[in-house]
């Protein structure tokens, strides 16, 4: 709602920005109290605050919740610990950002094929399309009990979180090598 605020205002749709500006506060308002108490436990700290815009990260509760965060194992399934990696990293946590990643990238799903699954045993997808010795059996999806198919997510959240490693727009200043080791 706040992007859609700013794309409003700039169009010159002044009328729509006054409606969804004021919504966008409230939203986060409610997800604040809601939520804000917990933001880096459990189910709540693998929110993905940063990519929906939730404009809590100028508060002290935030930075308190997620700016201890260190370097994420790639366990469970393997979108999780990238979301409050990369709100550590948002946090000013250099080490979770470089950290994190030399962990990704060092995975054994990683090494060759730079893909990674969703954690655990489900249907095959695409793997039978790699080039791998793991089980990959269409016809017999329940065979594949230690993959599952190659997973965007995870990729995706891989990409966002090199990315802001390495160059973010925070506002109007430019963040560069924020999360890349200091040597």
């Amino acid at each position: 709602m706040r992007a859609a605020a700013l794309l409003a205002t700039a169009t010159g749709e002044l009328e729509d920005a006054g409606k969804w500006s004021p919504l966008s506060s409230e939203l986060s308002g409610v997800y604040d109290k809601c939520f804000g108490g917990g933001l880096a436990h459990g189910y709540e700290g693998y929110s993905v605050l940063w990519s929906c815009g939730i404009d809590l990260f100028s508060s002290t509760k935030v930075h308190s919740q997620f700016g201890s965060i260190r370097a994420q194992k790639p366990e469970g399934w393997g979108y999780f610990p990238l979301a409050p990696a990369h709100q550590g990293l948002l946090m000013g946590s250099r080490e979770t950002g470089y950290g994190t990643l030399v962990l990704r990238l060092d995975h054994e799903q990683m090494r060759g094929r730079f893909a990674s699954d969703e954690g655990g045993g489900s249907g095959s997808g695409g793997w039978y399309r790699a080039r791998t010795t793991w089980p990959c059996n269409k016809e017999r999806p329940g065979d594949n009990l230690s993959v599952a198919m190659p997973h965007g997510w995870a990729i995706a959240d891989l990409g966002l979180l090199m990315q802001d490693s390495i160059v973010r727009e925070d506002d109007d200043p430019l963040v560069l090598l924020a999360g890349i080791a200091p040597k």
